[in-house]
């Protein structure tokens, strides 16, 4: 049969594995002896994959552990990263049913790892369940329910009605093991809900068998809790699921030995024992045993008592020891794993570099282009404004009086200015970037640059009438930095703060030491517009463009808040920015105070 056909009927079947399960097994396992006849390595981890699945749904846990360990090699080597993931999630549902839960754990986030690059989102919800569930059994509540939420959050946008039944009873179980029972059967109860629209009768049956244990240990009422028993017992029968079937008799035994009826609790053990050694259900048999004893122990019969309460000793001892070959046998896959991943790790870094260089350049072109963009777009006006003033003072330098000539020859200058400025940020934030620029670091006093800055800028308050307030009870405030660069940060931000602040409004500069008095905050405090919290990250980027504009019409280039953060930051300085929109903003400087 061809190779195309037979992956195909693997598809196929992977469909019927609730519908016909041994149908779907015996296909899988006869497509698996093929592959392995042709040397065919995808098809063989495909079909190994496909009856590790089935063996799990039957519970055979053993079997889907075995047969998954073989195949995740085989999906390593061929890089196929998808079903590398889902058989990682198996091996770690195994693991996790073994009681294995740190191996699970690391497994299931493996997988997550994986899911997360190639999004798929519907394993990954499984995933989470995974980490959940093994939480769960750790006793990791928050950790469980952390998982277990994002695993519900993603069913729901995937409209997955009966994921999110799963993994509502998965919540539920987490509240019956913390005890918050009114939660507990909240989920449990909408659970059931869905899984009876569904008609899906194992889903329902689990349900009921959660909520008759609710009804046991919440409620103490024996009755409610055997009608949901009694529900669920007629469903295992009339759809062959054995496995529950001996697991509620189990389920029985116990809500009889705890309200001291020993006779039903025999009862009901002894048809557990009989289904459970039949088909060798592993996981039910030591607690069955362990329960006999505890039954005989109350009802007086020590001598059987002690001879079950030896079986149950030898049956646990003899799980750890399959437990831990299993886990012998996964370290072995593992070392196979990280030999493969060795050899591909060389090809892979080359081609990672490659793609991180490609990605460089391209980012640093589109930065070449914006940046000559947005300087010949911010020289073009000031240009044009020089112009036309030149030329309309050589057409009418003779009905221009003194004084008009004057103001012409200003605004000429303040837009050279303005030019200057365009021009110094575009080389500054180049020569920071390339590592040209030299800093000459020294004990400098802060309130000495502060004093100068605001002598320096009087004329820009003054044009806005706004009012300066400068609050510091200090005499000598001594840091470490580059006075040039200082002068240039204090600025940018004193500028920032009269260029976004609203005429006749207030900027305030304060100067302050901190406790344990180990830093010097500077901040500068505006009463303009503030900026929106959604644009915060973008503050100190280049060539940010914020909704928040200058308030007079001044000049922006995007650059002076970027150029702050590196020279402050290249002083061992921090800056940030707290501000609530409509309310104005203040930009704070911290620098380490130096002795004077």
């Amino acid at each position: 049969m061809d190779e195309n056909v037979l992956h195909t009927v693997l598809e196929e079947y992977q469909k019927l594995i609730d519908s016909d399960r041994e149908k779907a097994l015996e296909e899988a396992l006869r497509i698996e002896a093929i592959a392995r006849e042709k040397k065919s390595e995808t098809l063989l981890a495909k079909a190994l994959l496909l009856s590790g699945r089935i063996y799990y749904r039957g519970t055979l846990y053993e079997k889907s552990l075995e047969k998954n360990l073989e195949a995740l090699p085989i999906f390593i080597a061929l890089g196929l990263q998808s079903e590398e993931a889902d058989c990682r999630n198996l091996i770690a549902v195994c693991q996790y049913k073994y009681g294995d839960f740190a191996e699970s754990l690391k497994n299931a986030f493996e997988s997550l790892k994986i899911t997360r690059k190639t999004k798929n989102r519907l394993l990954e919800s499984t995933c989470c369940n995974t980490i959940g569930n093994s939480y769960l059994h750790l006793q990791e509540f928050d950790n469980a329910l952390d998982y277990l939420n994002l695993a519900l959050k993603i069913k729901d946008e995937l409209l997955d009605e009966k994921g999110r039944a799963m993994i509502l009873i998965n919540l539920g179980n987490v509240y019956f093991e913390k005890r918050e029972y009114e939660h507990c059967e909240k989920y449990y109860s909408e659970a059931l809900e869905i899984k009876q629209k569904m008609q899906d009768w194992q889903g329902i049956l689990i349900c009921y068998n959660n909520l008759g244990n609710l009804a046991a240990d919440y409620h103490k009422n024996l009755q409610k809790a055997l009608e949901y028993y009694d529900k669920s017992h007629a469903l295992s029968i009339e759809h062959n699921f054995d496995y529950y079937t001996a697991e509620l008799y189990y389920l029985k035994a116990s809500l009889y030995y705890n309200f001291e009826m020993p006779e039903k609790a025999l009862e009901s053990l002894d048809k557990c024992s009989e289904l459970s050694l039949e088909n060798n259900y592993t996981h039910i048999i030591p607690n069955m045993t362990d329960l006999y004893g505890m039954v005989y122990y109350k009802i007086g019969d020590f001598q059987k008592a002690c001879e079950y309460y030896r079986k149950s000793y030898t049956l646990v001892s003899e799980t750890f020891k399959d437990s831990s070959n299993s886990k012998i046998e996964y370290l072995n896959v593992m070392h196979r794993v990280e030999l493969i991943q060795q050899e591909a790790e060389f090809q892979r870094s080359i081609n990672e570099e490659l793609k991180t260089a490609n990605e460089k350049l391209v980012e640093l072109n589109n930065e070449k282009n914006e940046f000559l963009g947005i300087a010949a777009h911010d020289l073009k006006n000031p240009l044009s404004a020089i112009s036309l003033s030149v030329a309309a003072l050589r057409k009418l330098k003779d009905k221009y009086s003194p004084e008009q000539v004057d103001r012409k020859l200003e605004q000429i200058e303040l837009t050279s200015m303005r030019m200057q400025d365009i021009i110094k940020n575009f080389l500054d934030i180049n020569a920071i970037e390339s590592g040209r620029i030299n800093l000459n670091r020294k004990k400098i006093n802060v309130l000495d640059i502060l004093d100068k800055i605001i002598s320096d800028n009087h004329v820009l308050t003054e044009r806005k009438g706004i009012k300066l307030n400068m609050i510091s009870d200090l005499q000598d405030v001594y840091i470490m930095g580059d006075y040039a660069g200082l002068m240039e940060v204090f600025e940018n931000l004193f500028s920032n703060a009269i260029k976004y602040s609203p005429l006749k409004s207030e900027v305030t500069i304060k100067c302050e030491i901190n406790e344990p008095k180990e830093n010097v905050i500077v901040s500068f405090i505006d009463e303009g517009m503030g900026i929106k919290q959604e644009e915060m990250s973008k503050l100190f980027k280049k060539f940010s463009k914020l909704s928040t504009k200058p308030t007079a019409g001044e000049n922006s280039t995007g650059l002076g808040l970027s150029i702050v953060k590196k020279l402050i930051e290249s002083m061992d300085g921090e800056v940030w920015c707290e501000s609530v929109y409509g309310e104005g903003s203040n930009f704070r400087v911290k620098f380490k105070l130096e002795n004077s």
